[in-house]
């Protein structure tokens, strides 16, 4: 019986899809650029998420790798934010659970990247009963620690979670714990939406 839900944020309940391209287009980037960008911001970010590396570190990672100039006044964590948009679908189901599970966040996040969301309007403004920031447990997912974590938290049993996250490597690491899982799709979020509800029997 699952008595509590956890969503993850990126990919889940917030895309930056449409933020990025329209940060590649008003930069002018062809498509190595891009690509270089990716790469290096991805080879830095679980660094960045965990505390392993200052934010001036990555972005200056991120230049010599993308071969870019990001500017003198340019921040990693509020690039992030910024290119943020809310999922609509499941900042709906997030709001629809209210009173039926318990529920909260599982995220790997930098430093205040969630109080940003949320300051943005970017993510509801709402009572999280846990929220689980890997900038603040020093650990990201999939580490085993991270979830041992939001489980004493979350206090419940793992067979009683449902953890909603995008990667496969997240949610395999979860289920390999005796966690229920789903993993979300944004390109179909409604149909990922309705398969979730069906799970928590809601109406």
């Amino acid at each position: 019986m699952i008595k509590f839900v956890y969503f993850d944020v990126g990919q889940v309940l917030v895309s930056n899809n449409s933020g990025l391209e329209k940060f590649w287009k008003k930069n002018g980037w062809n498509e190595e650029t891009k690509n270089l960008f990716w790469k290096a911001w991805m080879a830095v970010s679980d660094k960045l998420c965990e505390g392993k590396i200052s934010e001036a570190e990555a972005t200056e990672f991120i230049e010599d790798n993308a071969r870019v100039d990001l500017g003198d006044g340019f921040s990693l964590i509020n690039f992030t934010v910024e290119t943020f948009a809310p999922i609509k679908e499941t900042q709906e189901l997030l709001l629809k659970i209210r009173g039926k599970y318990r529920f909260g966040l599982l995220s790997n996040a930098y430093e205040e990247m969630i109080q940003g969301l949320i300051g943005k309007n970017k993510l509801p403004n709402i009572n999280y009963e846990v929220i689980v920031d890997s900038f603040e447990e020093k650990a990201v997912k999939p580490d085993t620690k991270i979830f041992e974590v939001a489980v004493e938290k979350a206090q419940v049993e793992p067979s009683e979670i449902l953890f909603i996250d995008d990667s496969e490597e997240h949610t395999e690491a979860a289920k390999s714990l005796g966690w229920n899982v789903y993993r979300f799709d944004e390109d179909r979020a409604g149909e990922c939406v309705g398969e979730v509800e069906e799970l928590l029997s809601l109406e």
